[in-house]
């Protein structure tokens, strides 16, 4: 049985996509516009997590 809440599931998606971006920026380097794409899709799916995380605790 799954006892995993979607608070705890946001956390762990967060946690997750946070370290992609870590992995992502240490890459070696890419055309600019290429990183930038990379980089500010992952950075949207941070913020979209965090804001989720933010709603579920009001």
């Amino acid at each position: 049985m799954d006892t995993t809440t979607p608070e705890t599931l946001s956390a762990q998606r967060l946690a997750n996509a946070e370290r992609e971006l870590e992995l992502f920026e240490r890459q070696p380097p890419l055309g600019s516009r290429a990183y930038l794409r990379g980089r500010n899709a992952r950075r949207q799916i941070i913020l979209e997590l965090r804001q989720e995380l933010t709603h579920d605790h009001e």
